[in-house]
């Protein structure tokens, strides 16, 4: 599973790599799992992601006025409907392009993400964070 998820990594390494946006709740940078060396590798990943210009996070502050209740992931292509992934009784193959459901959760996104830190403010609160494992 691990040389699966390694190799589909290499999409990020193409001529064209897809753009990506990812919020992270506050709380998913502050808790410690794995021992700190877990964590320190974690963090640091994340700051190295942050310097690829096609790559932005932001991470939800734990006072934010909205909360991301599941992970969920939004696909938009050039030649096709946006498909959503997400782990709910809603969604029962896990991923549609049902046009309720990618707006639903376009919108929830649109929510959090207004409420998230700025990515350089983001950053210097995983590199706090980081400092402090």
């Amino acid at each position: 599973m691990v040389a699966t998820r390694m190799e589909r990594q290499q999409i990020l390494r193409r001529d064209e790599p897809p753009w990506i946006v990812l919020l992270l709740a506050e709380y998913a940078i502050r808790r410690k799992i794995g021992g700190p060396a877990v964590m320190r590798a974690q963090l640091q990943r994340l700051l190295d992601a942050m310097k690829e210009p096609n790559i932005t996070i932001q991470v939800l502050p734990e006072d934010a006025p909205v909360y991301l209740s599941m992970p969920f992931t939004i696909m938009g292509f050039d030649n096709g409907p946006d498909v959503v992934y997400a782990e709910t009784v809603e969604i029962p193959s896990g991923m549609t392009k049902e046009h309720r459901h990618v707006g639903r959760l376009k919108a929830r996104f649109d929510l959090a993400r207004a409420a998230a830190l700025p990515a350089a403010a983001s950053e210097e609160l995983i590199r706090s964070a980081l400092e402090g494992t």
